[in-house]
């Protein structure tokens, strides 16, 4: 008798554990899709940045050529030394951020503000700027 009840209970753990890695395969499925489309958006943005100091920089021969210009910004706008990346605060970016933070902590709401740093609230009195990820 003893041996049918464990059984049982091994089942139902299993089983529950089962849709728990089901779930959990889903919600990672869709922060990839959110990141990817975060990417695409800020790769659009960075292009178009890219390009206009590009042709600045061989407009005011800031540098020797134009391949050395497109050399010198092929990574502007992505995080290098103490430089942060740029355009996380697009709304496909944003709409990734909350969902990676949604099942952290669903009652805790943050706010974004211009800089395109978090800030979350501790207490009324303090906040604490949190860089983004």
């Amino acid at each position: 008798m003893k041996y049918v009840v464990v059984s049982a209970l091994t089942l139902i753990l299993l089983a529950s554990s089962a849709r728990a890695d089901k779930s959990e395969d889903e919600r990672q499925a869709k922060q990839a899709e959110l990141d990817a489309a975060c990417e695409a958006a800020r790769e659009v943005k960075l292009a178009q940045e890219r390009a206009r100091h590009i042709e600045e920089c061989v407009e005011t021969e800031l540098l020797e050529d134009r391949e050395t210009c497109e050399r010198f910004y092929a990574d502007y706008g992505e995080s290098a030394a103490r430089r942060a990346p740029l355009f996380y605060d697009l709304p496909e970016c944003e709409k990734a951020h909350e969902f990676r933070n949604s099942y952290r902590n669903p009652d805790a709401k943050q706010k974004p503000v211009p800089s395109g740093r978090l800030v979350a609230y501790l207490d009324p009195g303090a906040a604490r700027v949190l860089p983004r990820r």
